[in-house]
């Protein structure tokens, strides 16, 4: 029988400008078809990433990239760490939210576009990218200005916006 190991609550931040802070991340997977073999693809990686910071991560394939993204939008389980996110004003830990909780943190503060980007054939980049915005009631023109400018600050070229994000 196993035991149920309990894990010292973990402690928010201090305080810091960080927007995001990811602290002390693993994550493995168990092949179950080969054996049990545990596949470990994070190990300890910390992040923090303050207001108006853009990040890139590399690294070549099989490396965690994908895993790690994952991880911070909470649709993998971390086996230990804590993922901090500056939501509505106050920290929270999204390893430890109950489901309807990390909704909300997904609706009002964290987004994730994954590389598998499946879109409807025609519609422009900014209509996908506006559209959680309008679920939230934002209006149609302020939604699409937020995405421009959003787009204009990854160096997006215009010539793109209107064109399919499978282009």
């Amino acid at each position: 029988m196993a035991t149920l190991q309990v894990l010292p609550t973990p402690k928010a931040p201090p305080q810091t400008q960080a927007l995001l802070q990811a602290d002390q991340l693993y994550k493995s997977f168990v092949l179950h078809h080969q054996g049990g073999v545990k596949l470990p693809v994070l190990e300890g990686v910390t992040l923090t990433v303050n207001p108006g910071e853009c990040v890139a991560l590399q690294g070549p394939s099989g490396s965690g990239k994908s895993t790690f993204m994952r991880s911070l939008y909470a649709n993998y389980r971390v086996d230990s760490g804590s993922i901090w996110v500056k939501h509505q004003g106050r920290w929270v830990d999204l390893p430890q939210l109950e489901a309807h909780q990390l909704i909300a943190v997904r609706q009002h503060t964290l987004g994730y576009v994954s590389q598998f980007l499946r879109v409807i054939p025609r519609v422009p980049a900014v209509d996908v990218a506006a559209e959680p915005l309008l679920e939230l009631g934002v209006d149609l023109d302020e939604a699409q200005t937020t995405v421009r400018e959003l787009f204009s600050r990854l160096n997006l070229p215009e010539r793109l916006w209107q064109l399919s994000p499978t282009t």
